[in-house]
């Protein structure tokens, strides 16, 4: 008996690990509502499936208590298995509802601020961005190329096919910056 609660143990951290690899996130192959960010671009809503977190969960929980039950008491084979079942419910379900009561509210506030989204983003200057003024740069993300108003961080001219360093987004203006000045920071 104790052989099946190391197995279901081994399989329970085997999936965790399995876990810390691929994460809970997946994203949607069908989605009703299309959103788009500030520029267009088409943002692909994630959900978080617990099943295998649970399973994972449940599972090393039921197995370490079973073999340590089996390994160091004389209970019989019947209260060995219940109370492992008891132990890896009583596990699951303080930390789902630990999740559920602390972390997703506090996850729900913590929103992000759009401003940063494309920090560090490269570009290329498409139309020349005069001393002062607005014009325009050209990025490039999964395939896709956005072109979109930009301004220099610091307000200096950039010429027409420099590479610049996208710094924020404000009122759908990209700032920028030199790349050749970042690079000498860095």
């Amino acid at each position: 008996m104790s052989s099946l609660f190391l197995l279901a143990f081994v399989a329970g951290l085997v999936l965790n690990v399995i876990l810390l690899i691929r994460g809970t996130e997946r994203w949607s192959r069908r989605e009703v509502v299309r959103r788009l960010d500030a520029f267009g671009r088409e943002l692909r809503l994630g959900r978080i499936s617990l099943r295998t977190p649970i399973a994972a969960s449940m599972a090393g929980a039921f197995g370490l208590t079973g073999y340590l039950l089996t390994r160091f008491t004389a209970l019989g084979t019947l209260t060995t298995v219940a109370v492992a079942a008891s132990v890896a419910a009583v596990a699951v379900i303080s930390a789902v509802l630990t999740i559920k009561q602390w972390a997703v509210p506090h996850a729900l506030r913590d929103a992000p601020d759009e401003r940063f989204a494309l920090q560090g983003q490269l570009a290329t200057v498409s139309t020349e961005i005069p001393f002062g003024a607005e014009g325009e740069v050209a990025y490039q993300i999964d395939d896709r190329r956005f072109t979109t108003r930009a301004r220099s961080v610091d307000d200096s001219p950039l010429a027409r096919g420099t590479d610049v360093v996208i710094d924020r987004v404000e009122e759908g203006v990209v700032f920028v910056e030199d790349w050749a000045r970042v690079e000498q920071r860095l």
